[in-house]
Protein backbone atom coordinates (compact mmCIF):
# COMPACT_ATOMS: atom_id res chain seq x y z
CA UNK A 1 0.00 0.00 0.00
CA UNK A 2 1.23 2.90 -1.02
CA UNK A 3 0.04 5.99 1.18
CA UNK A 4 0.30 9.76 -0.90
CA UNK A 5 0.72 12.80 0.80
CA UNK A 6 -0.15 16.84 -0.08
CA UNK A 7 2.68 18.26 2.45
CA UNK A 8 0.98 16.51 5.63
CA UNK A 9 -2.43 15.92 4.27
CA UNK A 10 -3.06 12.45 3.12
CA UNK A 11 -4.53 12.39 -0.37
CA UNK A 12 -4.48 9.04 -2.13
CA UNK A 13 -4.23 5.45 -1.53
CA UNK A 14 -2.93 2.83 -4.38
CA UNK A 15 -3.88 -0.67 -2.95
CA UNK A 16 -0.76 -3.13 -4.54
CA UNK A 17 -1.23 -5.95 -2.66
CA UNK A 18 -3.52 -8.02 -0.10
CA UNK A 19 -2.43 -9.23 3.50
CA UNK A 20 -4.53 -12.48 4.93
CA UNK A 21 -7.60 -11.30 6.73
CA UNK A 22 -9.17 -7.84 7.21
CA UNK A 23 -7.50 -5.00 6.69
CA UNK A 24 -8.36 -1.24 6.55
CA UNK A 25 -7.51 1.02 4.02
CA UNK A 26 -8.87 4.43 4.78
CA UNK A 27 -8.82 5.72 8.71
CA UNK A 28 -12.11 5.09 9.97
CA UNK A 29 -12.92 8.55 10.10
CA UNK A 30 -12.92 8.95 6.20
CA UNK A 31 -16.14 9.73 4.63
CA UNK A 32 -15.17 6.56 2.51
CA UNK A 33 -14.36 3.40 3.94
CA UNK A 34 -12.31 0.69 1.67
CA UNK A 35 -11.32 -2.60 3.56
CA UNK A 36 -9.10 -5.40 1.94
CA UNK A 37 -10.03 -9.05 2.30
CA UNK A 38 -8.07 -12.12 1.37
CA UNK A 39 -9.85 -15.32 2.95
CA UNK A 40 -9.40 -19.27 2.79
CA UNK A 41 -11.89 -21.25 1.12
CA UNK A 42 -14.54 -22.44 3.38
CA UNK A 43 -14.03 -19.17 5.37
CA UNK A 44 -17.80 -17.28 6.26
CA UNK A 45 -18.91 -13.85 7.49
CA UNK A 46 -21.13 -15.04 9.95
CA UNK A 47 -24.91 -13.20 9.10
CA UNK A 48 -25.36 -10.09 10.29
CA UNK A 49 -26.69 -6.22 8.97
CA UNK A 50 -25.65 -2.61 9.60
CA UNK A 51 -28.12 -0.88 11.53
CA UNK A 52 -29.04 2.81 10.62
CA UNK A 53 -27.05 5.79 11.56
CA UNK A 54 -26.81 9.07 10.27
CA UNK A 55 -23.58 9.94 8.45
CA UNK A 56 -22.99 13.09 7.48
CA UNK A 57 -20.09 14.45 5.26
CA UNK A 58 -19.10 17.08 3.74
CA UNK A 59 -16.03 16.17 1.40
CA UNK A 60 -16.44 13.73 -1.83
CA UNK A 61 -13.93 10.59 -1.88
CA UNK A 62 -13.59 7.67 -4.62
CA UNK A 63 -12.14 4.43 -5.34
CA UNK A 64 -11.40 3.39 -8.32
CA UNK A 65 -10.65 -0.86 -8.38
CA UNK A 66 -8.83 -2.06 -11.84
CA UNK A 67 -10.40 -5.46 -13.09
CA UNK A 68 -8.30 -5.51 -15.76
CA UNK A 69 -6.01 -2.87 -17.72
CA UNK A 70 -3.89 -0.30 -16.76
CA UNK A 71 -4.69 3.56 -15.69
CA UNK A 72 -2.48 6.55 -14.37
CA UNK A 73 -4.02 8.62 -11.99
CA UNK A 74 -2.21 12.42 -11.88
CA UNK A 75 -2.58 14.12 -8.57
CA UNK A 76 -3.06 18.32 -8.60
CA UNK A 77 -2.66 20.83 -5.83
CA UNK A 78 -4.13 23.88 -5.20
CA UNK A 79 -1.69 25.58 -7.88
CA UNK A 80 -3.61 22.99 -10.25
CA UNK A 81 -0.12 21.64 -10.36
CA UNK A 82 0.62 17.92 -11.01
CA UNK A 83 2.32 16.54 -7.96
CA UNK A 84 2.42 13.16 -7.91
CA UNK A 85 1.28 10.26 -10.88
CA UNK A 86 1.25 6.70 -10.44
CA UNK A 87 -0.47 3.60 -12.52
CA UNK A 88 -2.93 1.21 -11.27
CA UNK A 89 -2.89 -1.93 -13.02
CA UNK A 90 -5.23 -5.46 -12.67
CA UNK A 91 -6.44 -6.26 -9.28
CA UNK A 92 -4.96 -2.43 -7.69
CA UNK A 93 -7.19 -0.16 -6.39
CA UNK A 94 -6.82 3.69 -5.53
CA UNK A 95 -8.71 5.75 -2.94
CA UNK A 96 -8.74 9.71 -3.98
CA UNK A 97 -9.34 11.65 -1.11
CA UNK A 98 -10.82 14.83 -1.87
CA UNK A 99 -7.74 15.44 -3.91
CA UNK A 100 -7.79 17.28 -8.17
CA UNK A 101 -7.34 14.44 -10.21
CA UNK A 102 -7.28 13.01 -13.73
CA UNK A 103 -7.32 9.82 -14.97
CA UNK A 104 -6.04 8.75 -18.06
CA UNK A 105 -6.39 5.17 -19.38
CA UNK A 106 -3.45 3.38 -21.05
CA UNK A 107 -5.03 0.36 -22.40
CA UNK A 108 -9.08 -0.72 -22.89
CA UNK A 109 -9.95 -1.07 -18.87
CA UNK A 110 -12.68 -2.51 -16.87
CA UNK A 111 -12.77 -1.06 -13.54
CA UNK A 112 -15.08 -0.49 -10.61
CA UNK A 113 -15.51 3.26 -9.47
CA UNK A 114 -17.31 4.15 -6.30
CA UNK A 115 -17.70 7.37 -4.00
CA UNK A 116 -20.10 8.26 -1.28
CA UNK A 117 -23.53 9.91 -2.17
CA UNK A 118 -26.00 10.63 -2.75
CA UNK A 119 -24.69 11.89 -6.56
CA UNK A 120 -24.59 15.51 -6.71
CA UNK A 121 -23.16 17.06 -10.27
CA UNK A 122 -20.27 18.94 -8.61
CA UNK A 123 -17.72 18.98 -10.81
CA UNK A 124 -15.21 21.85 -11.13
CA UNK A 125 -12.58 21.45 -14.02
CA UNK A 126 -9.43 22.90 -13.75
Amino acid sequence: MDNIFLGKKLVAIHVKRFKDGTHGVTDPKQALQLLTQKRAKGHIVVPHLHLPKERVTKVLQEGLIVISGKLRIDLYDAKKQCFRSFLVKSGEAAVLLGVAHAVHFLEETLLYEFKNGPYLDDKKFL
